[in-house]
């Protein structure tokens, strides 16, 4: 009995949190928003998945939506409001930032965050100058991560690339083109 008393108060509980980030996104059109800023590409060698990638631009909107959906989520209080918004504005003042989901058929090839030891790399370049990418874990929780990136599935490994070089500066001449590249393959992506 003690059983199912917990299970339906977890199924309240996660009923709960979906129907206010539902209420979220359709208030600031959170999804659509983010998959704007988004690209997605699947690399097959005949009809074998090579690999699925998803990358997600954390422009100042993005930045700002995915605080304003943490904050709202869980009910952050003012001034831990104010201290997500300084950290933003720092972050876009030094480097430009993406989100990675990345999967392969092959766990040991999703090894993005190994830096020199991995099989990838991250560039983005900025008006033909080639800036390197530092890969880290993404700092969010899976069920962070599926409710704040639309595309992430269970399968994917998530990761937080930075580039040294301001989101402004970037941006100035309009676009930028990040790439991932391995000797499973390169994709490119424009971001404007």
């Amino acid at each position: 009995m003690k059983k199912l008393i917990l299970s339906i108060f977890f199924l309240m509980q996660t009923s709960a949190c979906v129907t206010q980030s539902a209420k979220f996104d359709q208030q600031y059109d959170y999804q659509q928003t983010v998959l704007k800023h988004s690209r997605h590409e699947k690399k097959y060698s005949g009809i074998s998945n090579v690999y699925q990638v998803s990358v997600t631009h954390l422009s100042p909107i993005i930045y700002s939506l995915k605080d304003q959906k943490l904050a709202f989520l869980q009910q952050w209080p003012s001034h831990k409001v104010e201290e997500a918004s300084q950290l933003q504005e720092e972050d876009l003042s030094k480097h430009t930032s993406f989100i990675i989901m990345l999967y392969t058929p092959n766990t040991k090839n999703n090894d993005l965050k190994k830096g020199d030891d991995s099989i990838w790399r991250t560039y983005l370049e900025v008006n033909g100058q080639r800036f390197a990418g530092i890969t880290t874990t993404a700092p969010y929780k899976p069920s962070q991560i599926t409710s704040l990136f639309p595309g992430m599935t269970r399968f994917s490994k998530a990761y937080s690339v930075k580039f040294p070089i301001p989101d402004n500066e970037a941006f100035a001449s309009g676009q930028a083109k990040f790439i991932l590249t391995s000797d499973l393959g390169t994709t490119e992506f424009t971001f404007q």
